[in-house]
Parts: C-alpha cells; sequence; structure tokens
C-alpha cells in the first residue's frame, strides 16, 4: 500500500491489478487503504467508478482480448 501513489494516481494501481489480474486468471482483486487515508479511499473510489462506468471492470472486459 502506497498512500502517495494511490492519492496521485489511482488508475496505475487498478490498470496493474487488471493486467496482474488478467495473466494470473484472478478473477478478484483485493485493495486495503486504512481509513487513516480518506484523500487516497475517496480518489480510488472516484477511479474505480470512472472504470466501470467506461466498461472497463468487471468480468466480461478482457474476456475479448
Amino acid at each position: 500500500m502506497n498512500r502517495n501513489e494511490i492519492e496521485s494516481d489511482p488508475h496505475a494501481l487498478l490498470e496493474g491489478m487488471i493486467i496482474g489480474g488478467y495473466v494470473t486468471g484472478a478473477t478478484e482483486g483485493i485493495i486495503y487503504v486504512r481509513a487513516e487515508y480518506p484523500l487516497a479511499v475517496h480518489r480510488l473510489n472516484r477511479a474505480m467508478s470512472r472504470l466501470e462506468s467506461m466498461e472497463c471492470l468487471g468480468k466480461t472486459y478482457l474476456d475479448a482480448a
């Protein structure tokens, strides 16, 4: 967990998880962020919402790849 990276570029974390999950065949990912970092939580939630609205998260995202 690197708070500074999540606060500055949460998409990098999510993109890494998507690629890593695809390569390893994982179907779920877990992100742990301490409650003491509300800005990191907010930015990560916002990034996830954006990716979901663009249909870049979910079970079928990389199925066509």
